[in-house]
């Protein structure tokens, strides 16, 4: 088994490239401000400079909350949790010719 996982790891470069299906150097120079939007969808936000603009895309989901109830004598400490995951990606893009310059890539 854990040879397997070894194996997994091993091919597959970064969590994110897991995640997201390419690398995202192979992206840099290629993908068009249209592509990334029929790719993620409509962006949290954006900033537009003299020559680039700052696209951000992003997603959480949230798990339910979770308490739990520890003795402590005749009292309890009382702990809640609750989990969270998501990704955010921030890509820059040329004005002039709408094409990716950079990426950036975070998940939890």
């Amino acid at each position: 088994m854990l040879a397997l996982i070894f194996i997994f790891l091993v091919g597959c470069a970064t969590w994110e490239e897991y995640k997201l299906g390419f690398k995202l150097e192979e992206i840099i120079g290629t993908m068009t401000y249209d592509e990334a939007l029929s790719t993620w969808g409509e962006p949290i936000s954006i900033f537009q400079g003299d020559k680039i603009f700052v696209v951000t895309w992003g997603s959480e989901k949230v798990g339910p909350v979770i308490t739990t109830a520890i003795p402590v004598g005749n009292a309890a400490i009382v702990e809640t949790n609750q989990s969270r995951s998501g990704w955010k990606i921030s890509a820059t893009f040329s004005i002039e010719s709408r094409i990716l310059k950079s990426i950036h890539y975070t998940g939890w």
